[in-house]
């Protein structure tokens, strides 16, 4: 699996394509050939994940920040089937913010993942074309909850077996040491979005979120 940084961010802006230093790469390229035929080293073992950040890759996703003073990070993961994982990362230094996400491509990649820098997820408000799902995740045990608004207002309460819930996990823990809240300093709160939010292919994602330690 190899992880490439697609974009760099920080304030409330929009992604920027980087520019490509076409003579850095034409100087790699020799190199990696030299040290093929010098050293017998095999090309194909030889990638350029580590100049991954002067190489140009096409944006597929979008984001703009309600707060000024929150930053993000947006990278792309893919796999060995060619499968793409657009990760999105996010620091919320005042605890509440909001964000939308929007597609240029026809189609949003093959799986999404938001993170947040913040302790406690107090509330989560995910709004997609006429869907609304709010969330939170208890400070005691752990649990995610999850539920659907309907057009009149009600809440139905999803199941962790039901096509649209959404996993929240905590990554990032110190092994031996469980997750908590407040999450530590190395830790993130990680959500999936299920591919049935994304199923006809909305426009925008947007989100609003509330940190419990704020």
């Amino acid at each position: 699996m190899q992880a490439t940084v697609a974009r760099r961010a920080i304030g409330n802006a929009s992604l920027e394509r980087p520019k490509v230093m076409n003579q850095v790469r034409m100087q790699v390229t020799v190199v990696l050939f030299a040290l093929c035929f010098i050293g017998n080293i095999s090309l194909k073992a030889i990638t350029m994940e580590s100049f991954s950040d002067e190489i140009e890759a096409k944006p597929t996703i979008e984001i703009s920040l309600k707060n000024a003073d929150d930053n993000f990070l947006i990278k792309t993961v893919t796999d060995d089937s060619n499968c793409s994982t657009v990760q999105v990362e996010l620091r919320s230094p005042r605890g509440i913010g909001a964000a939308t996400l929007r597609r240029l491509e026809k189609n949003w990649p093959d799986a999404l993942v938001i993170r947040w820098k913040i302790q406690g997820l107090e509330s989560i408000r995910m709004t997609i074309e006429r869907d609304r799902y709010e969330g939170f995740v208890e400070n005691q045990n752990l649990q995610t909850h999850w539920s659907k608004r309907t057009d009149n207002g009600d809440a139905i309460a999803l199941k962790p077996t039901d096509d649209a819930w959404c996993d929240i996990s905590i990554i990032g823990s110190v092994e031996g040491h469980p997750p908590k809240i407040p999450l530590q300093k190395d830790e993130w709160f990680e959500l999936k979005v299920p591919k049935q939010w994304l199923a006809n292919q909305p426009e925008t994602i947007r989100f609003e979120w509330v940190d419990f330690h704020r």
